[in-house]
């Protein structure tokens, strides 16, 4: 079908589509509501509760975390650079970069053979991107850990898939995330809120709820086990590990404060506490009913550690370091007439 075909066609193909999901939606809706008990388990905010919460997040007792990442590809590798953002409605705030590139991960025994150094740079550049994603996440929730004393919401799991695929050629970085993460858990103070989850029936259970709702689904345990990794057997070890003395103890729900419902993770013993909060919180943004403590950490991220503020300071040192040779470095597009 060329383009002048599908113009014709394409309102109605885009109509067809968006009522089989109502229509879909709806059948799940009925299938639930038919689950003896469903509707028992569903829980709806506590006036006391919310107050508590509203009081906390005034006093700076609540900090939200979100990261960001700027990664810039060259033929030598990727460079990339790594921001965290903590913050609070008191006005405290924490920020922390990082920089890595690809070339750090070289042997230094390589950079006399060019041959060899060339193919371990490819080597690395198969996974850095993935595993420069989990640095992020990992120092995200690294700056977690600093508010001890303190209620801190992280963006995304607790625990997220990234920290728990394999080491990614890098030596105790498996090792490093899980204890770090065991450290989460017996924290108790800390929960992540996911604004998009490959969970699809544990946020389709949101659908049925009605504003200011929550309620518990299962335990991180449980979904670990439910994951298809592909690790090594020892590394397959070290999850399995986790999960049962550690993940167990991190309570799975979904709440919702507007027409989308969202996942989050908290402590099982502070499960109802920790929904408030991040209801309250919600609340400020009601909207999108999507904690405002994470939107405002993501909007000081994205003005802090802008990408294209990162890719032009890159630039600039390659233009001053190669001069007529810096067209070597960059993507063919960026050089394309306007």
């Amino acid at each position: 079908m060329n383009i002048h075909e599908f113009a014709d066609v394409e309102e109605d193909t885009l109509l067809r589509d968006v009522k089989s999901f109502s229509k879909y939606r709806n059948r799940l809706r009925k299938r639930l509501e038919e689950v003896e008990g469903f509707r028992e388990r569903i829980k709806r905010i506590d006036r006391r509760f919310l107050e508590e919460a509203f009081l906390n997040l005034k006093e700076g007792e609540a900090y939200g975390i979100d990261g960001t990442l700027n990664v810039y590809p060259t033929p030598f590798g990727a460079k990339c650079r790594i921001g965290v953002v903590a913050v609070n409605y008191a006005g405290e705030r924490l920020e922390e970069t990082v920089y890595v590139s690809d070339t750090m991960f070289i042997d230094e025994e390589f950079t006399d053979n060019i041959v060899e150094f060339l193919k371990n740079v490819e080597k690395v550049y198969r996974f850095s991107e993935l595993f420069y994603r989990s640095l992020m996440l990992y120092k995200e929730r690294e700056v977690a850990l600093k508010y001890g004393d303190k209620y801190r919401l992280v963006q995304g799991p607790l625990m997220p898939l990234e920290l728990r695929i394999g080491r990614m050629g890098i030596e105790g970085f498996l090792e490093e995330s899980l204890l770090l993460g065991a450290r989460l858990i017996e924290d108790g103070k800390v929960a992540g809120v996911l604004s998009t989850s490959r969970h699809l029936r544990l946020i389709s259970v949101g659908m049925l709820l009605k504003p200011g709702e929550y309620m518990y689904l299962t335990d991180l345990r449980r979904l670990i086990k439910s994951e298809v990794r592909r690790l090594l057997p020892e590394e397959e070890k070290l999850v399995e590990d986790f999960a049962e003395k550690h993940a167990f103890k991190i309570g799975v729900g979904v709440y919702k404060i507007s027409a989308k419902p969202y996942l989050f993770q908290a402590p099982k013993e502070r499960f109802d506490e920790f929904a408030h909060l991040i209801m309250a919180d919600a609340l400020n943004n009601r909207m999108h009913g999507f904690p405002l403590l994470l939107a405002y950490a993501d909007n000081i991220c994205r003005r802090m550690f802008s990408p294209e503020d990162f890719r032009q300071r890159l630039e600039s040192i390659i233009l001053r370091c190669e001069g007529d040779d810096a067209a070597f470095f960059f993507d063919e597009r960026r050089l394309r007439p306007g």
